[in-house]
């Protein structure tokens, strides 16, 4: 359970200059814009896809799926609208589905497209390794400065103490 808080003020003006900028605002042709991006993904084969992203605009916005530059087809892949999110899935992944999936977002005024990186892979959890080592020794100068630099790689991410 969580607790969520807002607030907001109201004020009344008798200025015609001001709604007509408002209603202005509102009608504004404008091309369609993502309100929530597509984010990377890394799943083990077998497991569901599915990617969601949520686009405004004025007027009918549609959501166009591509995979590496090529249109996806309802045959492969399920994609939806539910009110402003439109979503891709599929419901059993394959190491050929991995690639830059791309959502391209359409109305009468323009278009707009995000990217994601999908990585599917045999082994979900990818042991710790060092990428960029840590050197044994280091010489340093008295009153000098020290400087450590390593680089771990692993899904998902884990944090290094000294």
């Amino acid at each position: 359970m969580g607790y969520a808080a807002s607030f907001c003020s109201v004020v009344a003006v008798d200025d015609a200059s001001l709604a007509e900028a408002d209603l202005l605002l509102r009608t504004q042709s404008t091309s369609p814009q993502f309100t929530m991006r597509l984010r990377d993904r890394k799943l083990q084969i077998g497991h569901p896809l599915r990617l969601t992203c949520q686009v405004g605009g004025v007027g009918k916005v549609g959501v166009q799926w591509e995979k590496d530059g090529l249109p996806l087809t309802e045959e492969t892949h399920h994609a939806f609208q539910d009110h402003d999110f439109f979503t891709l899935e599929k419901s059993n992944v394959g190491m050929a589905d991995t690639g830059n999936y791309t959502a391209r977002a359409v109305n009468e005024f323009g278009e707009v497209s995000c990217t994601c990186c999908v990585i599917v892979c045999t082994d979900y959890y990818v042991h710790p390794r060092w990428v960029k080592t840590l050197r044994n020794y280091v010489r340093v100068k008295d009153g000098g400065t020290v400087v450590i630099e390593g680089q771990v790689e692993a899904w998902p991410g884990v944090s290094v103490k000294w």
